[in-house]
């Protein structure tokens, strides 16, 4: 038996929600202060102005977090209804464990050493070259030159943008744990697909701007990069993560399913 009531006092949910609107909004007044105040030598040359970027980057990170939001606050919406109309006794219910650590450990690893060798572009977002801070120069190209432009630019990175959708992937993946975290079957298909995406997008991305800004600028050319270069410039990628998303939505559910029946 289910207990409604045991759904909407779990909060995991609303903590992902509350994440993804927090770190689109950083990411879109980030944009706009370093593009509104930045030369033209530390952006890399770039053409676009304050306002120009915060409306860019809006449109990606708000319908997204838009997305989110819908998917679980209506989930939630749609579990106080059930629970409105619960009438069964719970004398049989067994309450469930909820114990994750293992995955949580894991999560938690992933976004540690994400967040970490992000660091160059989270920096450059808020107007920081890495090299100017104490102990991460000896580990990170920042300002210094590479063709007559600094190796890693201020300003917003492809990089940042892997590092950003690998983050919100693994955040994501928290409500999978537990239909205790979000009830509905194809809510919880949705999540995984979007999971699918996000993730391999977000991998993709930021290998490829690591190694070029990272390795390839300090002269070490490895063969595996210009495979990711080619990877992310590839015109079939956008179809072929739509396909991997909608495969893993679909299998998710199907299997959801199977194990239901």
């Amino acid at each position: 038996m289910y207990n409604w009531e045991l759904r909407l006092s779990k909060r995991v949910d609303i903590w992902i929600v509350v994440f993804f609107w927090s770190i689109s909004i950083f990411n879109i007044i980030a944009n706009f202060i370093v593009y509104s105040t930045a030369s033209s030598y530390d952006l890399y040359n770039a053409t676009v102005n304050g306002v120009e970027k915060a409306i860019i980057t809006a449109s990606v990170v708000v319908p997204l977090s838009i997305i989110v939001s819908i998917v679980f606050l209506g989930d939630r919406s749609a579990v106080r209804k059930n629970l409105r109309a619960q009438k069964e006794p719970l004398s049989g219910f067994i309450e469930p464990s909820f114990n994750f650590k293992k995955r949580n450990i894991v999560r938690i690893t992933l976004l540690i050493t994400v967040f970490f060798f992000s660091l160059p572009w989270i920096t450059a977002l808020v107007g920081v070259y890495i090299d100017y801070i104490p102990g991460l120069n000896f580990i990170f190209l920042g300002s210094q030159p590479y063709n007559g432009l600094p190796s890693v630019h201020l300003g917003e990175h492809h990089g940042f943008g892997g590092f950003l959708f690998l983050t919100m992937a693994i955040v994501l993946s928290f409500s999978l744990d537990s239909n205790y975290y979000v009830k509905n079957k194809f809510a919880r298909s949705l999540i995984a697909g979007g999971i699918a995406v996000m993730g391999l997008y977000g991998f993709i991305g930021a290998i490829e701007d690591g190694m070029n800004e990272q390795l390839l600028k300090r002269g070490i050319d490895l063969p595996i990069y210009h495979f990711f270069k080619d990877l992310y410039h590839w015109d079939f990628l956008y179809p072929a993560l739509a396909i991997i998303g909608l495969t893993t939505l679909f299998l998710w559910y199907y299997f959801s399913a199977k194990k239901i029946s």
